[in-house]
């Protein structure tokens, strides 16, 4: 079975629920192009700064045209902070027929939360954050 450049990753990488400096949990929504109806296996890694798995979901997916979710959890995560701690993960999206991979899709992406307050203004990581412009 040939799936060669058949995944595609589609949508913003997003933190689902809260997201603390104790843990977040990411929502990767993963689109599969093909008019095939086996199942494969299909792993989504996210990745730290230096390339080591920091966490994983695995699932068993039917490739026919379809649309998959996944949310790997982080534990402590480092929260992306713009300018002063601008740190991104990667998220790993592979694909395996018969134990090999098949195909892999890989999206950079900072763990991090936005809210505009009348009070506060603009808050970054619940945290006020002065924005200039140019």
């Amino acid at each position: 079975m040939h799936l060669a450049h058949q995944l595609r990753l589609i949508g913003d990488l997003h933190p689902t629920g809260k997201v603390t400096e104790q843990s977040a949990t990411i929502t990767v929504r993963t689109v599969l192009f093909d008019h095939n109806t086996a199942k494969v296996p299909v792993n989504t890694a996210l990745l730290d700064a230096t390339g080591k798995v920091v966490a994983q979901a695995r699932d068993s997916v039917q490739i026919a045209p379809s649309e998959h979710r996944s949310e790997p959890r982080l534990e402590q995560p480092r929260l992306w902070k713009g300018r002063t701690n601008p740190y991104l993960y990667t998220c790993r999206v592979n694909l395996s027929v018969d134990g090999v991979a098949s195909d892999q899709v890989e999206v950079q992406f900072g763990v991090h939360t936005v809210e505009i307050t009348e009070a506060q203004g603009f808050l970054l990581n619940g945290k006020p954050c002065l924005i200039q412009g140019a």
